[in-house]
């Protein structure tokens, strides 16, 4: 199996999954994607990707909390796996509470452990429920317009971008370089700004809710930070 991210979670560079597709495909090899920097932000469909398994997560962009996440498998891959960790919810009948045998129900439920967190799934529902009817059409309008600000204006503020600067290659996430970004992930938080710091990096992630006012002040908060030193 091959596993690759759609969206890199440190600098936002999304791949290309269908090229990564066809070449494990040539090889024998399924694919699995970690979608959970993308999804949410625009339209992305599973079946025509290539993939055979995308997960997600619902507490970033798809607007949940933790404890809700999901995998989505390809019709007909689930009958080739035996899953290694399994629970009562993954049986072909969970409630005969037959312990002294393991059957695996049919399709992706195979892949079910135990009984979810119900609060957080129905918070999960009203969050995508939500996206949906904005649309994701016009989230990724607007995200890639947002994430445009952010390179124009990190590169006229002086600032260093780590990875691409094309809309059309990255998701919204555009990382900037930073020496100590602990330290001014704290100094932004002071600012009023919510940055994220990742290794060599500080990133900055707007959602649709964002305003380019919303990106200037981030800009501008992220060059003072890292020009008193960060």
């Amino acid at each position: 199996m091959v596993s690759a991210c759609h969206g890199y979670y440190q600098t936002g560079f999304k791949q290309d999954v269908r090229a990564i597709a066809e070449l494990a495909h040539a090889h024998g090899a399924l694919l699995y994607v970690d979608a959970y920097q993308t999804l949410g932000t625009e339209p992305f469909d599973a079946p025509a990707s290539g993939a055979d398994f995308v997960a997600s997560g619902c507490l970033k962009f798809l607007m949940g909390i933790p404890g809700i996440a999901f995998l989505w498998l390809r019709p007909g891959a689930a009958e080739r796996l035996e899953p290694a960790l399994t629970g009562w919810f993954g049986r072909r009948d969970p409630f005969a509470f037959e312990p002294r045998e393991l059957d695996w129900a049919e399709g992706a439920r195979r892949l079910d452990t135990g009984t979810p967190p119900i609060v957080e799934a129905y918070v999960a529902r009203a969050a995508i429920a939500w996206l949906r009817g904005i649309g994701l059409e016009a989230i990724g309008a607007w995200t890639r317009t947002l994430g445009a600000r952010l390179v124009e204006g990190g590169l006229e503020r002086g600032l260093e971008i780590l990875g691409p600067t094309e809309p059309e290659r990255k998701a919204p996430t555009t990382a900037f370089a930073c020496a100590d970004a602990h330290a001014a992930e704290a100094a932004m938080r002071q600012r009023g700004v919510i940055a994220s710091a990742r290794g060599p990096a500080i990133r900055l992630a707007p959602h649709f809710y964002n305003t380019l006012d919303d990106v200037d002040r981030a800009l501008d908060a992220l060059a003072e930070v890292l020009g008193d030193g960060g």
